[in-house]
Protein backbone atom coordinates (compact mmCIF):
# COMPACT_ATOMS: atom_id res chain seq x y z
CA UNK A 1 0.00 0.00 0.00
CA UNK A 2 1.42 3.70 -1.07
CA UNK A 3 2.13 5.83 1.86
CA UNK A 4 -0.28 8.16 2.94
CA UNK A 5 1.24 11.77 3.71
CA UNK A 6 0.31 15.40 3.12
CA UNK A 7 -0.56 16.25 -0.73
CA UNK A 8 1.83 18.59 -1.86
CA UNK A 9 0.05 21.72 -3.03
CA UNK A 10 1.10 24.92 -4.97
CA UNK A 11 2.78 27.80 -3.03
CA UNK A 12 0.20 30.44 -2.18
CA UNK A 13 -2.54 27.91 -0.49
CA UNK A 14 -2.62 27.26 3.12
CA UNK A 15 -1.05 24.17 4.45
CA UNK A 16 -4.61 23.22 6.34
CA UNK A 17 -6.01 22.24 3.01
CA UNK A 18 -3.84 19.37 2.67
CA UNK A 19 -4.56 18.06 5.58
CA UNK A 20 -8.08 18.18 4.97
CA UNK A 21 -7.16 16.19 1.91
CA UNK A 22 -5.46 13.61 4.13
CA UNK A 23 -8.74 12.81 6.20
CA UNK A 24 -10.75 12.76 3.61
CA UNK A 25 -8.32 10.00 2.32
CA UNK A 26 -8.75 7.92 5.37
CA UNK A 27 -12.41 8.29 5.42
CA UNK A 28 -13.02 6.92 1.73
CA UNK A 29 -10.79 3.83 2.51
CA UNK A 30 -12.46 3.37 5.59
CA UNK A 31 -15.70 3.52 3.99
CA UNK A 32 -15.01 1.09 0.63
CA UNK A 33 -11.15 0.02 0.69
CA UNK A 34 -10.57 -1.76 4.41
CA UNK A 35 -12.56 -5.05 3.87
CA UNK A 36 -14.50 -5.89 7.00
CA UNK A 37 -12.84 -9.10 9.12
CA UNK A 38 -14.46 -12.00 7.85
CA UNK A 39 -17.14 -13.30 10.43
CA UNK A 40 -16.98 -16.30 12.74
CA UNK A 41 -17.96 -19.59 10.56
CA UNK A 42 -21.09 -21.49 11.64
CA UNK A 43 -20.95 -24.59 13.31
CA UNK A 44 -20.90 -27.54 11.59
CA UNK A 45 -24.23 -29.40 12.07
CA UNK A 46 -22.30 -32.37 11.93
CA UNK A 47 -19.04 -31.65 14.38
CA UNK A 48 -18.90 -34.02 17.45
CA UNK A 49 -20.28 -32.22 20.88
CA UNK A 50 -17.82 -31.21 22.72
CA UNK A 51 -17.15 -32.94 25.85
CA UNK A 52 -15.80 -31.56 28.80
CA UNK A 53 -12.44 -32.54 30.25
CA UNK A 54 -12.37 -35.60 32.58
CA UNK A 55 -12.90 -34.98 36.22
CA UNK A 56 -10.30 -35.90 38.43
CA UNK A 57 -11.26 -38.68 39.81
CA UNK A 58 -11.31 -40.81 36.46
CA UNK A 59 -8.25 -38.56 35.25
CA UNK A 60 -5.88 -40.03 37.96
CA UNK A 61 -3.23 -42.50 37.07
CA UNK A 62 -4.57 -46.71 36.55
CA UNK A 63 -8.36 -45.93 35.63
CA UNK A 64 -9.10 -48.38 33.19
CA UNK A 65 -9.29 -46.44 29.30
CA UNK A 66 -13.06 -48.39 29.16
CA UNK A 67 -14.14 -46.64 32.39
CA UNK A 68 -13.02 -43.52 30.97
CA UNK A 69 -14.58 -43.82 27.34
CA UNK A 70 -18.20 -44.63 28.91
CA UNK A 71 -17.58 -41.64 30.95
CA UNK A 72 -17.11 -39.58 27.41
CA UNK A 73 -19.89 -41.48 25.77
CA UNK A 74 -22.37 -40.31 28.39
CA UNK A 75 -21.18 -36.80 28.63
CA UNK A 76 -21.79 -36.87 24.34
CA UNK A 77 -24.97 -38.57 24.65
CA UNK A 78 -25.74 -35.74 27.23
CA UNK A 79 -24.81 -33.27 24.58
CA UNK A 80 -26.98 -34.63 21.45
CA UNK A 81 -24.68 -37.37 20.23
CA UNK A 82 -27.20 -40.55 20.03
CA UNK A 83 -24.33 -42.87 18.30
CA UNK A 84 -21.73 -42.26 21.05
CA UNK A 85 -22.47 -45.20 23.21
CA UNK A 86 -22.62 -47.40 20.32
CA UNK A 87 -19.04 -46.10 19.47
CA UNK A 88 -17.68 -47.77 22.87
CA UNK A 89 -19.26 -50.93 22.66
CA UNK A 90 -18.13 -53.87 20.63
CA UNK A 91 -19.81 -54.74 17.48
CA UNK A 92 -22.29 -57.72 18.68
CA UNK A 93 -22.81 -55.90 22.00
CA UNK A 94 -26.32 -55.59 23.49
CA UNK A 95 -27.77 -53.27 26.06
CA UNK A 96 -30.46 -55.39 28.59
CA UNK A 97 -33.49 -53.46 29.68
CA UNK A 98 -35.60 -54.50 32.18
CA UNK A 99 -37.40 -56.76 30.76
CA UNK A 100 -36.74 -59.78 28.62
CA UNK A 101 -34.15 -60.35 26.91
CA UNK A 102 -36.63 -59.62 23.54
CA UNK A 103 -36.10 -56.11 24.05
CA UNK A 104 -33.01 -55.61 24.54
CA UNK A 105 -30.93 -53.36 22.07
CA UNK A 106 -27.89 -54.21 19.93
CA UNK A 107 -25.67 -53.00 16.19
CA UNK A 108 -24.74 -49.60 16.14
CA UNK A 109 -28.03 -48.33 14.57
CA UNK A 110 -30.38 -49.69 16.68
CA UNK A 111 -28.62 -48.31 19.95
CA UNK A 112 -28.29 -44.76 17.90
CA UNK A 113 -32.19 -45.15 17.38
CA UNK A 114 -32.59 -46.04 21.44
CA UNK A 115 -30.73 -43.08 22.52
CA UNK A 116 -32.28 -40.18 20.74
CA UNK A 117 -34.81 -39.88 23.74
CA UNK A 118 -31.52 -39.45 26.20
CA UNK A 119 -30.10 -36.95 23.79
CA UNK A 120 -33.31 -34.71 24.51
CA UNK A 121 -33.19 -30.97 25.81
CA UNK A 122 -34.88 -31.40 29.16
CA UNK A 123 -32.92 -34.71 29.59
CA UNK A 124 -29.32 -34.30 32.00
CA UNK A 125 -27.08 -37.23 32.63
CA UNK A 126 -24.73 -37.48 35.54
CA UNK A 127 -22.98 -40.37 36.55
CA UNK A 128 -22.70 -40.40 40.78
CA UNK A 129 -19.68 -43.48 40.50
CA UNK A 130 -17.84 -45.87 39.42
CA UNK A 131 -17.19 -49.03 41.68
CA UNK A 132 -14.26 -50.57 39.29
CA UNK A 133 -14.72 -54.43 40.31
CA UNK A 134 -11.21 -55.49 38.64
CA UNK A 135 -11.50 -58.26 35.92
CA UNK A 136 -14.30 -57.50 33.23
CA UNK A 137 -17.47 -55.81 35.08
CA UNK A 138 -17.52 -52.52 36.68
CA UNK A 139 -20.47 -50.26 38.21
CA UNK A 140 -21.61 -47.13 37.20
CA UNK A 141 -24.79 -45.67 38.85
CA UNK A 142 -26.13 -43.08 36.91
CA UNK A 143 -28.05 -40.56 37.26
CA UNK A 144 -31.09 -39.14 34.82
CA UNK A 145 -32.59 -35.65 35.54
CA UNK A 146 -35.98 -34.19 33.86
CA UNK A 147 -36.62 -30.49 34.02
CA UNK A 148 -33.45 -29.07 35.14
CA UNK A 149 -33.18 -31.73 37.97
CA UNK A 150 -36.94 -31.34 39.50
CA UNK A 151 -37.04 -34.84 38.99
CA UNK A 152 -34.67 -37.91 39.11
CA UNK A 153 -34.35 -41.16 38.29
CA UNK A 154 -31.71 -44.04 39.56
CA UNK A 155 -30.13 -46.41 37.43
CA UNK A 156 -27.14 -48.90 37.82
CA UNK A 157 -25.36 -50.37 34.47
CA UNK A 158 -23.56 -53.38 35.35
CA UNK A 159 -21.07 -52.63 32.33
CA UNK A 160 -19.39 -55.82 30.95
CA UNK A 161 -16.21 -55.44 29.60
CA UNK A 162 -13.82 -57.32 25.95
CA UNK A 163 -10.47 -55.50 26.06
CA UNK A 164 -11.11 -51.38 26.39
CA UNK A 165 -14.71 -51.71 24.56
CA UNK A 166 -18.14 -52.94 26.17
CA UNK A 167 -18.86 -55.86 25.84
CA UNK A 168 -22.89 -55.98 27.30
CA UNK A 169 -25.01 -53.42 29.50
CA UNK A 170 -26.98 -54.74 31.68
CA UNK A 171 -29.43 -51.71 33.08
CA UNK A 172 -31.26 -51.90 36.82
CA UNK A 173 -33.54 -49.50 38.62
CA UNK A 174 -36.01 -47.35 37.43
CA UNK A 175 -37.45 -48.51 34.30
CA UNK A 176 -36.38 -46.12 31.45
CA UNK A 177 -34.60 -48.33 29.35
CA UNK A 178 -32.67 -46.70 26.42
CA UNK A 179 -36.12 -47.84 24.78
CA UNK A 180 -37.63 -44.65 26.09
CA UNK A 181 -37.68 -42.00 28.55
CA UNK A 182 -41.17 -41.58 29.33
CA UNK A 183 -42.87 -39.92 32.86
CA UNK A 184 -43.37 -42.22 35.76
CA UNK A 185 -46.09 -43.52 37.66
CA UNK A 186 -45.13 -42.43 41.04
CA UNK A 187 -42.12 -39.89 42.01
CA UNK A 188 -38.50 -41.09 41.95
CA UNK A 189 -36.23 -41.57 44.70
CA UNK A 190 -34.24 -38.44 45.05
CA UNK A 191 -30.63 -38.78 46.38
CA UNK A 192 -29.89 -35.44 45.77
CA UNK A 193 -27.71 -33.44 43.32
CA UNK A 194 -24.81 -35.47 42.02
CA UNK A 195 -21.65 -34.36 43.13
CA UNK A 196 -18.56 -35.35 40.86
CA UNK A 197 -18.23 -38.20 40.16
CA UNK A 198 -16.54 -40.58 42.55
CA UNK A 199 -14.51 -43.71 41.66
CA UNK A 200 -14.14 -46.75 44.17
CA UNK A 201 -12.81 -50.11 43.48
CA UNK A 202 -9.23 -52.20 44.65
CA UNK A 203 -8.61 -55.44 45.37
CA UNK A 204 -11.57 -57.44 47.14
CA UNK A 205 -12.05 -57.86 50.38
CA UNK A 206 -12.84 -61.83 51.84
CA UNK A 207 -14.48 -61.03 54.98
CA UNK A 208 -16.83 -58.39 53.12
CA UNK A 209 -18.09 -60.99 50.46
CA UNK A 210 -18.59 -63.34 52.84
CA UNK A 211 -20.79 -61.11 55.16
CA UNK A 212 -22.64 -60.37 51.70
CA UNK A 213 -23.11 -64.42 50.95
CA UNK A 214 -24.22 -65.10 54.31
CA UNK A 215 -26.81 -61.85 54.55
CA UNK A 216 -28.41 -63.41 50.82
CA UNK A 217 -28.75 -66.68 52.33
CA UNK A 218 -30.43 -65.01 55.74
CA UNK A 219 -32.80 -63.54 53.77
CA UNK A 220 -33.73 -66.28 51.87
CA UNK A 221 -34.53 -68.16 54.74
CA UNK A 222 -36.12 -65.92 56.86
CA UNK A 223 -33.49 -65.87 59.43
CA UNK A 224 -33.32 -62.38 61.17
CA UNK A 225 -31.25 -63.36 63.72
CA UNK A 226 -28.22 -63.81 61.18
CA UNK A 227 -29.30 -61.33 58.49
CA UNK A 228 -29.17 -58.56 61.27
CA UNK A 229 -25.76 -59.43 62.57
CA UNK A 230 -23.90 -58.83 59.05
CA UNK A 231 -25.75 -54.92 59.21
CA UNK A 232 -24.74 -52.16 61.05
CA UNK A 233 -26.80 -50.71 63.49
CA UNK A 234 -26.67 -47.52 61.64
CA UNK A 235 -26.53 -48.90 58.26
CA UNK A 236 -28.37 -46.92 55.03
CA UNK A 237 -30.85 -48.37 52.67
CA UNK A 238 -31.60 -46.37 49.59
CA UNK A 239 -34.64 -48.70 47.98
CA UNK A 240 -35.32 -47.30 44.30
CA UNK A 241 -38.23 -49.08 44.08
CA UNK A 242 -39.52 -48.02 47.38
CA UNK A 243 -38.83 -44.20 46.50
CA UNK A 244 -37.17 -43.94 50.05
CA UNK A 245 -34.15 -43.62 52.04
CA UNK A 246 -34.54 -45.94 55.34
CA UNK A 247 -31.55 -45.78 58.17
CA UNK A 248 -31.09 -48.37 60.87
CA UNK A 249 -30.68 -52.30 60.94
CA UNK A 250 -34.89 -52.68 61.48
CA UNK A 251 -36.09 -50.67 58.55
CA UNK A 252 -33.56 -52.22 56.61
CA UNK A 253 -34.58 -55.91 57.21
CA UNK A 254 -38.81 -54.73 56.91
CA UNK A 255 -37.75 -53.27 53.63
CA UNK A 256 -36.94 -56.84 52.37
CA UNK A 257 -39.08 -58.92 54.35
CA UNK A 258 -42.14 -56.65 52.72
CA UNK A 259 -40.53 -57.51 49.22
CA UNK A 260 -40.14 -60.71 50.06
CA UNK A 261 -43.37 -61.84 51.15
CA UNK A 262 -44.01 -64.78 52.57
CA UNK A 263 -43.29 -67.39 49.26
CA UNK A 264 -40.63 -64.70 47.67
CA UNK A 265 -37.43 -65.78 46.93
CA UNK A 266 -33.99 -64.81 45.78
CA UNK A 267 -32.08 -66.05 43.05
CA UNK A 268 -28.36 -64.98 43.30
CA UNK A 269 -26.48 -64.81 40.13
CA UNK A 270 -23.00 -62.91 40.44
CA UNK A 271 -21.27 -61.35 43.28
CA UNK A 272 -18.54 -58.97 42.26
CA UNK A 273 -16.40 -57.46 45.02
CA UNK A 274 -13.98 -54.29 44.46
CA UNK A 275 -12.22 -53.16 47.96
CA UNK A 276 -15.23 -51.97 50.46
CA UNK A 277 -17.73 -52.67 48.34
CA UNK A 278 -20.09 -55.85 47.24
CA UNK A 279 -22.23 -56.26 44.27
CA UNK A 280 -24.84 -58.89 44.17
CA UNK A 281 -27.00 -59.35 41.18
CA UNK A 282 -29.96 -61.50 41.28
CA UNK A 283 -33.55 -62.12 40.81
CA UNK A 284 -36.31 -61.57 43.38
CA UNK A 285 -39.48 -64.11 42.49
CA UNK A 286 -42.75 -63.30 43.93
CA UNK A 287 -45.80 -65.51 43.44
CA UNK A 288 -47.66 -65.48 40.36
CA UNK A 289 -51.33 -63.29 41.58
CA UNK A 290 -52.77 -64.06 37.85
CA UNK A 291 -53.58 -67.41 39.44
CA UNK A 292 -52.24 -69.06 36.13
CA UNK A 293 -51.67 -72.54 37.00
CA UNK A 294 -48.22 -73.50 38.49
CA UNK A 295 -46.28 -75.79 37.59
CA UNK A 296 -48.36 -78.94 38.72
CA UNK A 297 -50.59 -77.65 36.31
CA UNK A 298 -53.25 -76.92 38.99
CA UNK A 299 -54.55 -73.18 39.33
CA UNK A 300 -53.04 -71.52 41.59
CA UNK A 301 -53.38 -68.44 44.17
CA UNK A 302 -50.88 -66.19 45.76
CA UNK A 303 -48.76 -67.73 48.15
CA UNK A 304 -48.84 -71.25 46.82
CA UNK A 305 -45.86 -72.94 46.04
CA UNK A 306 -46.95 -74.44 43.16
CA UNK A 307 -47.37 -71.40 41.50
CA UNK A 308 -45.52 -70.24 38.85
CA UNK A 309 -43.65 -67.17 40.15
CA UNK A 310 -42.19 -63.70 38.38
CA UNK A 311 -38.86 -62.94 38.60
CA UNK A 312 -37.69 -59.34 39.05
CA UNK A 313 -34.18 -58.66 38.32
CA UNK A 314 -31.95 -56.46 40.64
CA UNK A 315 -28.19 -55.57 41.21
CA UNK A 316 -27.56 -55.06 45.59
CA UNK A 317 -24.61 -52.68 45.75
CA UNK A 318 -23.64 -53.00 49.52
CA UNK A 319 -20.65 -50.89 51.43
CA UNK A 320 -19.07 -52.85 54.08
CA UNK A 321 -17.02 -51.02 56.97
CA UNK A 322 -14.95 -53.34 59.55
CA UNK A 323 -16.93 -56.37 57.85
CA UNK A 324 -20.82 -55.27 57.78
CA UNK A 325 -23.05 -53.79 55.71
CA UNK A 326 -23.14 -49.86 56.30
CA UNK A 327 -25.49 -48.73 52.92
CA UNK A 328 -26.82 -50.23 50.38
CA UNK A 329 -28.09 -48.99 47.15
CA UNK A 330 -31.28 -51.57 46.19
CA UNK A 331 -32.04 -51.29 42.40
CA UNK A 332 -35.14 -53.84 41.56
CA UNK A 333 -36.47 -53.64 38.19
CA UNK A 334 -40.04 -53.06 37.80
CA UNK A 335 -40.78 -55.99 34.95
CA UNK A 336 -40.45 -59.40 34.72
CA UNK A 337 -37.70 -61.26 33.33
CA UNK A 338 -37.46 -64.88 31.89
CA UNK A 339 -36.99 -67.70 34.81
CA UNK A 340 -33.58 -69.53 33.89
CA UNK A 341 -30.90 -67.14 33.76
CA UNK A 342 -27.34 -68.41 34.50
CA UNK A 343 -26.22 -68.29 37.96
CA UNK A 344 -23.59 -69.26 40.11
CA UNK A 345 -24.42 -72.72 40.77
CA UNK A 346 -26.80 -73.63 38.10
CA UNK A 347 -24.25 -71.69 34.61
CA UNK A 348 -26.88 -73.84 32.07
CA UNK A 349 -29.73 -71.52 33.63
CA UNK A 350 -32.25 -74.33 33.00
CA UNK A 351 -33.45 -74.25 36.48
CA UNK A 352 -32.86 -71.09 38.96
CA UNK A 353 -31.50 -72.24 42.54
CA UNK A 354 -33.04 -70.80 45.02
CA UNK A 355 -30.94 -68.71 47.66
CA UNK A 356 -26.97 -68.83 46.97
CA UNK A 357 -24.84 -72.07 47.23
CA UNK A 358 -21.44 -71.11 48.23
Amino acid sequence: MPKIGVTALPSGHPRWLGWLGWLATLGWLAAFGCPAPAPDPAPDPQDPPVVPALPPALASEGVRPVVRALWRALEATDAGDPAAIAGVMTPSARWLVPGRAAESVGGPEDLRRAMLPWTAPAITLDLRRVIDLGGSPFIAQLSVARDQGARRYELALLVEVNGERISAIRHYGDPLGPIQVGPAAVEPLSLGPPSPVQLEGGPPTIRHVAATKTLMAALEQRDDQVAQAQLAPNVVLHDVRARQTRHGSSDWLNAYRAELGIAGHLTIAHHYAGSQYVVVEGALGTPDESGKPGESGKPGKPGDAEVSPREHGFVDIHRLEHGKVAETWHYLNLRDRPRGRPTESNPAGSSPTRGHRP
